[in-house]
């Protein structure tokens, strides 16, 4: 299916090759948390929504999923789906990623409140469509639903997108395409976007800064981003003497801690409580999060995402039992109850409101 091929190329796009100027990182033990100290809240939450995928054996395709406080109800559209962030504004729900068209072709679409809304392609002066495309992180900021992805130009070459509001805007990039996967904004108004491209052959792990890119020194693979306040946080892998790919966090361009006991980290949260990081170890298969400076195993096999509430840390992923996958909800590392047990689920992405 040429959404999951999308999906797979966006991920580690750009996993393959490491920057071949980018300096060599320190290594470092993790820090003391050094975020402010704040008054920490009873868990108020009043709803719990994530994304993710069911496969449904008779068609032998994925499709997207939505759980509402543990409830699962199956997304429109397309002959297979899949979602891959999720993101709240006021009452409304805005969930991001890519459905397969009859012809085989991914097409980049949100569904608002469950309603699917394709996203519009007007970045050719003849106004020609372009598949395959993907949406990989979505936001909403002063009331606008921004959107980062990827998209196929008409001689087929990849690129970082944006779309503001349904129409796409082109990304500053390299001469050899790229895509983009986590967007953001700082307290002051500033739109940060997280990608690679690729030049010279090499994958340049980048961010876009109000359009403007420059080039990640660290990051092998970027996974993830968080914008706190001013601070860019990023979930990413690095080469050192010591290590080959070892999953990490870097904060404002700087080696923040190194997440020695996973394999590979997926999703990140930032709070005024602390830095969260969801993930894996294939060491003994089971799912991780990282909570300023400590690791926990989950009672899974990967976590996928990560959100957090005072105390209350919400992770995502899924489990396997009896050869078959399952989705999970994991709330201060305790499983969660979901009404739907879905064969062959996978949860991806969570989202909280009080």
């Amino acid at each position: 299916m040429k959404v999951w091929i999308l999906s797979i190329f966006i991920m580690g796009f750009l996993a393959c090759t490491k920057h071949h100027n980018a300096p060599e990182p320190p290594v470092v033990t993790p820090p003391v948390d050094t975020l402010p100290t704040v008054p920490v809240e009873t868990d108020t939450i009043k709803d719990v929504f994530m994304v993710g995928t069911e496969y449904e054996m008779s068609t032998q395709r994925d499709y997207a999923t939505f759980w509402h406080n543990g409830v699962a109800s199956r997304l429109p559209g397309g002959v297979s789906s899949s979602p891959t962030a999720i993101a709240l504004d006021g009452e409304d729900v805005y969930i991001a990623g890519a459905i397969e068209l009859q012809n085989g072709d991914a097409r980049a679409v949100i569904w608002k409140n469950g309603q699917l809304i394709p996203l519009v392609d007007t970045m050719d002066t003849e106004g020609e469509f372009r598949t395959p495309s993907v949406a990989t992180d979505i936001t909403v900021h002063d009331h606008k639903v921004y959107v980062a992805g990827m998209m196929t130009s008409t001689d087929l070459e990849q690129y970082a997108a944006l779309w503001v509001d349904g129409k796409s805007e082109k990304l500053d990039e390299g001469p050899e395409g790229g895509a983009a996967q986590a967007i953001g904004f700082t307290t002051s108004g500033d739109m940060y976007i997280m990608g690679a491209v690729i030049q010279d052959h090499y994958v340049i792990p980048s961010l876009w800064k109000n359009g403007v890119r420059s080039t990640l020194d660290y990051a092998i693979t970027a996974f993830d981003m968080t914008v706190k306040g001013e601070d860019i946080y990023i979930v990413c892998s690095y080469n050192s003497d010591s290590y080959y790919g070892l999953p990490c966090v870097v904060k404002n361009g700087e080696l923040y801690a190194p997440l020695n006991d996973f394999t590979s980290a997926n999703k990140m949260a930032v709070t005024d409580t602390g830095v969260y990081v969801a993930g894996q170890t294939y060491i003994d298969w089971s799912a991780l999060s990282w909570q300023n400076g400590q690791t926990i195993h989950l009672p899974g096999f990967t976590a996928n995402d990560i959100a957090v509430n005072g105390e209350d840390i919400y992770v995502v992923g899924n489990f396997m039992d009896g050869g078959l996958q399952y989705g999970r909800l994991w709330k201060n590392g305790m499983v969660q109850p979901l009404s739907d047990s879905l064969a062959y689920s996978n949860i991806t992405s969570i989202a909280l409101r009080k």
